[in-house]
């Protein structure tokens, strides 16, 4: 699957310009790990998980461990599409 995470970086005291919004997609995420960063993300934005306010995946892409951490205080938006 390729998910697509929107993300505002914190603004930083003493800097004049606010936060920035980046996008990052990552593709052959395998569906359970992508379903369950779309799952919390979601939980957490409707406020039936705000305690989570993080979360580590991993999973293995081209033999190689991957690892996304996600801060959901910052993901604005998160989107998970196709088959894998």
């Amino acid at each position: 699957m390729e998910v697509t995470i929107t993300f505002r970086t914190p603004s930083h005291e003493g800097l004049q310009r606010g936060p920035t919004i980046h996008e990052r997609t990552l593709v052959s995420v395998p569906r359970l790990q992508a379903e369950q960063m779309a799952e919390d993300f979601v939980q957490y934005r409707n406020g039936t998980n705000e305690e989570k306010e993080g979360e580590l995946y991993r999973y293995q892409k081209d033999g190689e461990e991957v690892l996304v951490a996600l801060d959901f205080r910052e993901v604005v938006a998160l989107t998970a599409t196709g088959d894998t």
